[in-house]
């Protein structure tokens, strides 16, 4: 099994990668975060054409939530010249509802993109190979 999972992470680089859509989005954090068995936040920051520069685990919780660290997270962002960022977790539960703490971090990212010249592309929740945007569902 690690040794499935050392591979998805080597084939999967994502540095250049585009990323047009939410399924662009969860499909590099899939292989990630998408069998861990504790929460995690991944970010991805991309420059002004959303091509990946950098994917950095901001965040390592428990099998039932993880604190998201919304200062540390625009400041990597910014530190990392990005222009545009996503954030992706997982729910090691399998459920793909949103809860209000995801609905309510995400609504606090909107309210401070604006304000530093930063473009949120979406937030996302992994369980396994599935995936959905808490950006949709808010």
């Amino acid at each position: 099994m690690a040794a499935f999972a050392l591979a998805d992470r080597v084939v999967g680089q994502p540095e250049g990668r585009v990323l047009r859509t939410s399924a662009d989005i969860a499909a590099v954090a899939a292989p990630l975060i998408g069998r861990e068995r504790v929460e995690q936040v991944v970010l991805l920051i991309a420059d002004h054409q959303q091509r990946v520069s950098r994917v950095l685990t901001v965040a390592r919780g428990s099998a039932t939530g993880c604190t998201v660290p919304v200062r540390e997270i625009l400041s990597l962002v910014l530190r990392h010249d990005g222009m545009a960022f996503a954030l992706a977790h997982n729910h090691p539960s399998g459920t793909l509802e949103p809860s209000r703490k995801d609905v309510a971090v995400t609504a606090r990212l909107r309210s401070a993109e604006r304000e530093l010249g930063l473009r949120l592309l979406d937030h996302v929740i992994i369980a396994g190979d599935t995936w959905r945007s808490v950006t949709a569902a808010s």
